[in-house]
């Protein structure tokens, strides 16, 4: 701790001695911009404007009645803009542009600017098409309190990095409803739902939401089929699809949502507590592993050390191939965003390996030989 504390007070002596006004300005603004209470501060104000958007649109002011709801929203979008120029002065240049989440705010206050804009240049016309559309994207600035919420925001990462496993999930979902639609054209082409394609896939899609499928449609169309009120062709049609796509289908969607979910929520735990350990002074991190290990060290148990281990092989293995080179082994790593940033070269994978008499005959580590490696650094 003592060396790093010495580390840390060489810097900022060097930072004093050798920095610009823009750079002491710019430390200044990230402290203020990161504070817990500038944060919590916006998330009141970005709830309140929402509230207030939820009344207005309860309510639909009109005339005098508006004066009040465009004053508070005048205030709002200033309220947002001196945030995001304080933002974009703390983080300039590329460490703003590079986040997603300051793309956002940028969308947002800009939006409502030419909002505020177009309604300024001729106030007493009725609203046009372009100013209403605009008038409710304003509605999205809630959104921007994602950013602010642990909880809510690795939800949508955890969504983000989803996208193509759920798309691909997804795909073979409305490849069996197209399948089963066509089907239902071919056989049961006297019955208006399924009168053309457009019809059928509608009334399949209708079928997996379980709304009304047995009551509304297949019901009706075994009464008309048949005097008993059975039609077993109907029966079977209708039950395979629900035991395919809604039973099997829909359930796999939501278990790579939830794999997904798991992933982020590891990797976003890591980077927390790598910075943790930094910000209270920890010892300075010699070995490349090290911000990874902190957090592998802290299991409670030969099962839970194991869990832990096989998480982390699985946010590296990107390709899903089972094992890891040692270009999947740095790149994935790297990719994990921990403070400091993981960058383990040819050395250090010989290292960790013991000179490769951990690996595979190509230098590879399946899922077990990345187990022992990591129990073997866990021990060190």
């Amino acid at each position: 701790a003592a060396i790093f504390h010495a580390v840390q007070d060489c810097k900022e002596r060097h930072f004093r001695a050798t920095s610009s006004t823009f750079s002491r300005l710019q430390r200044f603004l990230q402290a203020v911009y990161g504070s817990n209470f500038l944060q919590f501060s916006i998330v009141i104000i970005i709830v309140g404007n929402f509230f207030v958007n939820v009344v207005e649109a309860e309510l639909i002011p009109e005339g005098p009645d508006r004066i009040l709801y465009d004053v508070l929203d005048k205030v709002f979008t200033y309220v947002f803009l001196v945030e995001l120029i304080i933002n974009m002065l703390a983080h300039w240049f590329w460490p703003f542009w590079n986040s997603g989440w300051n793309l956002l705010d940028v969308v947002v206050v800009v939006v409502s600017l030419i909002s505020l804009a177009m309604e300024a240049a001729d106030p007493n016309s009725s609203p046009i098409p372009a100013v209403k559309i605009i008038r409710v994207l304003r509605a999205f600035r809630v959104v921007r309190v994602f950013k602010r919420l642990t909880s809510l925001r690795m939800i949508i990462l955890a969504l983000g990095a989803s996208m193509v496993p759920v798309a691909n999930t997804f795909f073979v979902l409305l490849l069996a409803t197209a399948i089963y639609a066509i089907l239902g054209v071919g056989i049961f082409s006297e019955f208006d739902e399924f009168s053309n394609f457009s019809m059928a896939f509608f009334t399949m899609f209708q079928s997996v939401t379980g709304d009304g499928w047995a009551s509304e449609i297949a019901r009706p169309m075994m009464e008309a089929k048949s005097d008993n009120g059975f039609e077993a062709g109907i029966a079977v049609f209708f039950l395979s699809y629900i035991l395919i796509v809604m039973i099997v289908l829909v359930n796999i969607v939501l278990a790579v949502l939830l794999d997904e979910f798991l992933k982020t929520a590891e990797m976003h735990k890591l980077e927390i507590a790598t910075a943790r350990q930094l910000q209270e002074g920890g010892a300075e991190m010699f070995a490349p592993l090290d911000p990874v290990l902190h957090h592998l060290s802290g299991f409670i148990s030969s099962e839970d050390l194991g869990a832990r281990i096989e998480t982390l092989f699985s946010l590296l293995d990107q390709d899903e191939g089972g094992t890891l080179s040692y270009v999947e082994f740095a790149a994935g790593l790297r990719r994990l965003k921990t403070t400091p940033v993981i960058k383990v070269s040819q050395d250090d994978y010989k290292d960790v390996t013991l000179g490769f008499s951990l690996c595979g005959p190509d230098g590879d580590l399946n899922r077990q030989q990345f187990q022992v490696v990591m129990r073997n650094q866990v021990k060190l």
